[in-house]
C-alpha cells in the first residue's frame, strides 16, 4: 500500500498532491514498470479520503501515460513514463545550418496587403452579394462594441467550447489588432 503524506490545510488539491506523489515515484524509479497500484477503493480507505479523489489522481496519471488502466484488473506503471527522462543531444552539423540560413522578406505590418497574392475576383464577388439594398444596415454607424449578432454568437461559442460564461455585453469586436490595442491602452 502507498502512504501518501497529504497536507489537508495546503492550498494544492488532494488529488495533485496524490498525483505529483505517484508522478515521482514513478520518475525516480521507486514504483517499478509493469508493476500495481492500488485500487482506488483500497487507497482511499487507508488515506482516509474519498474515492473520486483518488480517481482524479489515477485519471491524470493515466492521460500524462505514466500508468494505464486493464479493464477489471487494476492499474498498471507503464514503460513510457522512462521516457520522459530521456534527453537526446544531435550534433549540429555547419553545413546544414549554411543551407538553412535563408532571408525571407515578409511584411507583417498592418498597414500593408500583399497586392501579389490579394484575391481580387472573390473581394468583388463579396462585396457585389453583400452590396445590396437589402442590406442598407451596412452604411450606418453601428454599434461601438460591434455587431449584436455576432458578439452573441461569440458568447455562446465560448460558452460550449471554453466553458466561458459571458455575456455579449462583455464582449468587443474591432476592425484590426491595432484598432483594439488602442482600446485597450485606453481602457
Amino acid at each position: 500500500m502507498l502512504t501518501i503524506p497529504i497536507e489537508v490545510h495546503s492550498s494544492i488539491p488532494i488529488y495533485e498532491q496524490i498525483y505529483e506523489y505517484i508522478k515521482n515515484e514513478i520518475k525516480n524509479r521507486n514504483l517499478p514498470i509493469h508493476s500495481k497500484l492500488p485500487s482506488t477503493r483500497n487507497l482511499a480507505l487507508h488515506l482516509g479520503i474519498s474515492r473520486n479523489t483518488v480517481d482524479m489522481a489515477y485519471a491524470q496519471l493515466v492521460s500524462e501515460g505514466y500508468i494505464e488502466a486493464v479493464p477489471k484488473s487494476g492499474y498498471y506503471i507503464t514503460e513510457v513514463a522512462d521516457l520522459t527522462s530521456l534527453s537526446i543531444q544531435r550534433p549540429i552539423q555547419t553545413n546544414q545550418i549554411k543551407n538553412k540560413c535563408q532571408e525571407y522578406l515578409y511584411d507583417f505590418s498592418p498597414f500593408a496587403i500583399d497586392i501579389k497574392s490579394f484575391p481580387y475576383n472573390i473581394w468583388r464577388k463579396l462585396q457585389k452579394d453583400c452590396m445590396n439594398d437589402s442590406n442598407n444596415d451596412l452604411f450606418l454607424l453601428g454599434d461601438n462594441q460591434g455587431d449584436a449578432s455576432l458578439r452573441q454568437a461569440i458568447a455562446i461559442y465560448l460558452h460550449s467550447s471554453r466553458g466561458v460564461n459571458c455575456s455579449y455585453e462583455q464582449i468587443l469586436v474591432g476592425a484590426g489588432a491595432d484598432y483594439l490595442l488602442l482600446l485597450l491602452a485606453q481602457i
